[in-house]
């Protein structure tokens, strides 16, 4: 494989033809160009070292390392102390124009907004529950108020106040609750 190496007007080493790009980002796609050719790099194979890297595409120690860092980011090549770095995997969209380090990122963020979504709305749901059991356990409350009110005057005896002021309320008493309180 050859590697087409230039160096522009200020004296700066490049590797590829593509203006525009930075120096680790030809590095980068250069290294993920070979991983992604079959008769080259495969999974399991070890990359050149940084100098050697720095050799093959006239690059700087710190665009090699920085492109060698990005790659690993992306999931294609892994670091071992000591024994080197390894590809781990072929690029996904070969040939595509490599996404902005941040789609994946929107792509990630979309899809905790869309669980969010759904959790609120489980919570809506639940909480309409929750409502629907309070009414019910306000009207129990109620109707054993009324019982109490209803049995108390039965036996002639007024309702105790205490107990008319901590839960029934005039709006809560049928009129047959209020004629047995004396209201």
């Amino acid at each position: 494989m050859h590697i087409k190496v230039h160096i522009d007007a200020q004296g700066r080493r490049g590797v590829g033809g593509s203006s525009g790009r930075t120096e680790y980002g030809r590095v980068m796609a250069a290294l993920e160009q070979r991983i992604a050719d079959p008769d080259d790099l495969k999974v399991g194979d070890k990359i050149p070292s940084t100098q050697g890297l720095m050799d093959q595409y006239g690059a700087s120690s710190t665009a090699v390392r920085r492109a060698v860092k990005e790659l690993v980011a992306k999931g294609l090549l892994e670091g071992i102390a000591g024994k080197g770095v390894f590809v781990t995997s072929k690029p996904e969209n070969l040939g595509e124009e490599d996404e902005a380090p941040w789609s994946r990122l929107d792509q990630r963020l979309a899809a905790m907004e869309d669980r969010v979504e759904e959790l609120d709305k489980a919570d809506r749901e639940q909480l309409q529950e929750l409502r629907k059991e309070l009414r019910a356990v306000r009207r129990s409350v109620g109707a054993l108020h009324t019982h109490l009110i209803e049995l108390y005057g039965r036996l002639g005896q007024p309702f105790p106040d205490e107990l008319l002021a901590a839960g029934v309320s005039a709006s809560d008493e049928s009129d047959d609750v209020r004629r047995a309180a004396g209201a």
